[in-house]
């Protein structure tokens, strides 16, 4: 009985090790996701000032 119990909570810790890793790689590609959404925004505002200036340049006005 000792044996089986021991086997038990040896599967038990072994299960929980595995998903404590899940759910370390899951954060991982979260914040991954999370910069690299940050930095399209970033560059999509990049362009967006860039398309501004050249409208400007060519002696539109923005709408918006």
């Amino acid at each position: 009985a000792a044996t089986n119990e021991a086997n038990v909570l040896n599967q038990a810790a072994a299960t929980e090790g595995v998903l404590a890793k899940t759910a370390q790689d899951v954060n991982l590609a979260c914040i991954n996701a999370m910069s690299t959404l940050g930095a399209q925004q970033q560059k999509i505002k990049q362009c967006e000032e860039m398309i501004g200036e050249e409208i400007a340049l060519l002696g539109y006005e923005r709408s918006s």
